[in-house]
């Protein structure tokens, strides 16, 4: 790309830019979740005292223009760092072959977050829905949303949202993986946390 190519496609892209910091969030329509940018994470509590972190490498989502979002997760791209574990939690656990995704869905006011100027955050408390193993369970989700510029906004939690295992019928799971790994307890209250970034689908992929 030449100069000439360069300047045009930098005046062009902060003109667009200028034209959509002046608009609401809701007539901009969808919003990407930027998996790069973002992460999910639990925690787990074994023997009683020992805390250990996980994460997943694999989601996608969006916000729409109704304030519908929605948020997909790869069980199989669960991540404990250890190779065994990250298999036994797939295959017994989450048993991926038959429910390999975990979908959370919300709904978000979008005519509340219209009016936000860059830089501002608003806390909210959303009832959310999570499917899981085939069980859906009812959550009230502790966020804080800030919008970072015109075209993107995060959404984070602001304190765990503890799942349990007797929500989503896996207690005789969780036992199994206990006796499995020769553990004293596992407890099954897990602690979920996620920073999610999302971006306008028109500036998907720009630097």
């Amino acid at each position: 790309m030449n100069m000439i190519d360069s300047a045009q496609k930098f005046i062009t892209t902060t003109i667009v830019s200028a034209l959509l910091a002046s608009l609401p969030l809701s007539a901009l329509g969808d919003w990407k979740l930027v998996p790069g940018e973002s992460d999910i994470a639990f925690a787990t509590i074994k023997n009683s005292a020992v805390v250990e972190s996980h994460t997943f490498e694999r989601f996608s989502g969006e916000i729409t223009l109704s304030g519908a979002a929605n948020i997909r997760v790869d069980l199989s791209s669960v991540e404990t760092r250890i190779p065994i574990r990250n298999e036994r939690m797939g295959t017994l656990l989450f048993n991926i072959d038959q429910f390999p995704s975990l979908d959370i869905s919300s709904k978000l006011d979008v005519k509340s977050l219209a009016n936000m100027e860059e830089g501002a955050s608003t806390h909210l408390e959303v009832p959310a829905k999570i499917n899981l193993h085939g069980t859906e369970a009812n959550i009230m989700l502790p966020l804080v949303v800030t919008r970072l510029s015109s075209k993107r906004f995060q959404v984070v939690t602001t304190k765990p949202v503890i799942s349990y295992a007797s929500q989503f019928w896996l207690t005789k799971v969780v036992e199994s993986l206990r006796l499995i790994a020769q553990l004293t307890t596992i407890t099954p209250a897990v602690p979920v946390t996620f920073s999610f970034i999302f971006e306008h689908a028109c500036f998907l992929g720009e630097s």
